[in-house]
């Protein structure tokens, strides 16, 4: 399956009022046209397919099922290893392969969004950050090949 239609399929099952016929029922109700409905269904099947929300839709889906940090870091990671598999198949890479990377890039992005509340934004330092890291960092001394007239002094 592919793993943001997986993890929103599991999560819509979980919030899926007794009852209901379909889980997927919620999606037309905040407009996401039929086609696309469809998509995420045979990408929440087929690990081959990849298949993805706008991001107003899924604002309007944490805010009417009041996802957890948890359940939203899940959708989040689901994107992020989707998107890391479609460069891999683009880059012809084996499909097993390119599945266990992203699997992996899942795993990661999911452990790292945990660890913000699914904020979203990354337990890594920023660019700003890392500026002020690197400015307070001495520079490292440099080493390499005497040149023949030198001669070591100790």
């Amino acid at each position: 399956m592919g793993f943001f239609a997986g993890e929103l399929a599991e999560i819509l099952e979980q919030h899926q009022p007794p009852g209901s016929e379909s889980r997927w029922v919620v999606l037309q109700r905040l407009g996401v046209h039929p086609n696309q409905i469809e998509r995420l269904q045979h990408a929440a099947d087929d690990v081959g397919q990849v298949a993805t929300l706008q991001t107003n839709i899924l604002q309007q889906l944490r805010q009417e099922y009041g996802l957890s940090p948890a359940e939203w870091a899940r959708l989040q990671a689901g994107s992020e290893a989707d998107t890391f598999y479609r460069l891999l198949v683009y880059h012809n890479y084996p499909l097993e392969e390119a599945i266990n990377k992203s699997n992996a890039v899942f795993a990661a992005a999911l452990k790292d969004k945990l660890a913000t509340g699914g904020r979203g934004e990354s337990i890594y330092p920023t660019t700003p950050a890392l500026e002020q890291i690197r400015a307070n960092t001495p520079p490292q001394k440099k080493r390499g090949r005497r040149k023949a007239g030198e001669q070591v002094t100790a």
